[in-house]
């Protein structure tokens, strides 16, 4: 028997673990698939599998974790679709994303900087970072990135510094959209917990009726 047949049967979906321990069952038992189904529920299969669940035997998706120079380049690129892009890049010289410390974000608990300085030869220089918690280490700063220009005049840093601006407002849209991806993995498992406690009490309630 298919996992998916099992769901359809049962009603109730089950990760791939815990399906394993139910497979193992239904090969040692005589029944066929409908009746192995039935008495599985009728003998308390779902409500072992949400107690589990809620004393911490949860199995997380996997999620999308993304690096500083990974998550820089992707909100470069979405500023660029937006068409936000274009006054900065019309006097950029260069951008670096950061390729020499890459970090795993696995936290969201921190700030995105983005200053415009001159340079100490020529230009204006963007520099960008984190502030925070980031990741599972005791680090708090992480850089992102670096943009330049030639131009040294006052629109020049005016347009340096909207960049920065803009960089701010994309980078925490797109976290708050996908905060999955930049939450621990210890909060996930206990939200995940809370869900199937949750879960639980109503099916408790439901099998009295």
């Amino acid at each position: 028997m298919m996992m998916e047949e099992f769901e359809a049967r049962t009603g109730f979906a089950v990760t791939p673990n815990e399906y394993k321990t139910i497979e193992k069952q239904y090969a040692a038992s005589d029944c066929g698939k409908d009746e192995f189904c039935k008495l599985w529920v009728e003998r308390g299969g779902i409500r072992e599998i949400l107690q589990a669940r809620k004393d911490g035997d949860v199995e997380l998706p996997r999620i999308k974790r993304y690096t500083n120079k990974e998550l820089m380049e992707l909100i470069v690129e979405k500023v660029k679709l937006t068409g936000d892009y274009a006054k900065a890049e019309a006097i950029l010289d260069y951008f670096l994303p950061e390729n020499f410390n890459i970090v795993r974000l696995t936290n969201y608990e921190f700030d995105f900087h983005a200053i415009a300085n001159f340079g100490s030869n020529e230009g204006i220089y963007l520099d960008c970072w984190l502030s925070g918690s980031f990741d599972e280490t005791e680090k708090n700063r992480c850089k992102m990135g670096t943009f330049k220009t030639l131009r040294d005049d006052l629109d020049g840093m005016k347009i340096m510094a909207e960049l920065g601006g803009i960089l701010n407002y994309h980078l925490s849209r797109f976290i708050n959209e996908n905060i999955n991806s930049f939450s621990p993995e210890k909060q996930l498992k206990q939200l995940a917990m809370h869900r199937a406690a949750q879960e639980l009490d109503r099916y408790l309630f439901f099998e009295k009726y």
